[in-house]
């Protein structure tokens, strides 16, 4: 009798334990819902000043267009330059300083406060002064 009852008791704690084991396993979880797609390839060559070559570019996020700027030194040293970028001639961001090493370039574009493309606007309604 005691022999049954151990049976028993081992036969319950491995249902139970096979039962926790599959409660656990599908347990959903949460899928990311920021979708983020580089194009790289689509760079357009927009301005050349002081030896800097700007690109501009789009990126997706969540199904939206937004910008993507590129700043190539073509020169042999470090060029030190500061800018600013202007949406239908209107300054989106405050005047940012970067260094760009000798025949290098940097990439801007930012997935926490991107610069949309609204409905009907291109590439074309941005500009950047170099100063």
């Amino acid at each position: 009798m005691k022999s049954n009852y151990k049976l028993k008791l081992f036969t319950a704690i491995i249902v139970l334990g096979i039962s926790l084991g599959n409660a656990v396993a599908y347990t959903p979880t949460l899928i990311p819902t920021t979708v983020y797609a580089e194009n790289s390839d689509s760079w357009v060559l927009v301005q050349n000043e002081k030896g800097i070559n700007i690109y501009f570019s789009e990126f997706q996020l969540d199904g939206n267009s937004y910008l993507k700027i590129k700043f190539e030194n073509t020169t042999n040293n470090i060029v030190d330059f500061s800018w600013s970028l202007f949406k239908n001639s209107k300054p989106i961001n405050n005047v940012l300083t970067n260094k760009v090493d000798a025949s290098n370039s940097i990439e801007f574009f930012d997935a926490t406060m991107p610069i949309s493309l609204s409905n009907g606007e291109t590439l074309k309604n941005f500009t950047i002064n170099i100063q």
